[in-house]
C-alpha cells in the first residue's frame, strides 16, 4: 500500500465527491461523474486517473464507454490509510513543554 498515493488522491474535493458517489452505486461513467463534479469531462477524467493509479477505483469497458467503480480493496486501503494517519496524532503527555504564544493585537 502506498499511503502517500492514496492521501494525494484524496486531497482534492472533486476526487472525494467521486469516491462518495461511487460508494453509493455499482458503477458510473465519466459523464455521470462530470455532472457531479461540475468540471469539464477532461478534468473529471484526470481525477479518475489519479483514483485509478491509487488503486481506489477500477475501470471496465462497456463498448466505447468506460465504467468506474470502487475497487474491491478500496475500503481496506482507506481503513489502513486512516489508521496510519491516526497513528501520527501525538498522545497526551508527550513530554513537550512548549509554551503557547499568544498573538498580540495592535490597534
Amino acid at each position: 500500500m502506498d499511503a502517500t498515493k492514496i492521501l494525494a488522491a484524496l486531497a482534492h474535493p472533486a476526487r472525494l465527491s467521486i469516491i462518495r458517489q461511487l460508494r453509493g452505486c455499482e458503477c458510473a461513467c465519466c459523464g455521470e461523474m462530470t455532472s457531479l463534479t461540475g468540471l469539464a469531462q477532461s478534468t473529471t477524467s484526470q481525477h479518475l486517473r489519479v483514483l485509478l493509479d491509487a488503486g481506489l477505483v477500477e475501470r471496465r469497458m462497456a463498448g466505447t464507454t468506460s465504467l468506474y467503480r470502487l475497487s474491491d480493496n478500496a475500503a481496506d486501503l482507506l481503513r489502513r490509510t486512516g489508521e496510519l494517519v491516526s497513528g501520527l496524532v501525538p498522545e497526551d503527555g508527550c513530554g513537550c513543554e512548549m509554551p503557547i504564544q499568544e498573538k498580540v493585537m495592535t490597534e
